[in-house]
């Protein structure tokens, strides 16, 4: 397979022609959503997390698709971190 630039990667993984182009950003999304989550209990953002930049801003309807792991990798990451965190 030829090596694609990133933007090719998600203008395919939206289109969804090409399956392992989808299936990266359905795993790009989850790290993402995990990530998201960690520093969102690192830091105590009781108010939100503010996503920015050009990466979220291309994958913006991507990510708030019901159907990515996105915000439930979010929402899970950030309520196992805070129990763990509470029973110490």
């Amino acid at each position: 397979m030829a090596k694609m630039e990133p933007e090719e990667v998600v203008k395919r993984g939206l289109s969804k022609e090409d399956e392992i182009a989808a299936e990266t950003l359905a795993i790009f999304a989850n790290i993402y959503g995990a990530e998201a989550g960690n520093l969102g209990t690192r830091t105590l953002a009781y108010g939100g997390i503010y996503l920015v930049g050009s990466v979220t801003n291309s994958l913006k309807e991507y990510l708030n698709k019901c159907e990515t792991f996105f915000v439930s990798t979010v929402i899970s990451t950030a309520s196992r971190t805070t129990s763990s965190t509470r029973r110490r």
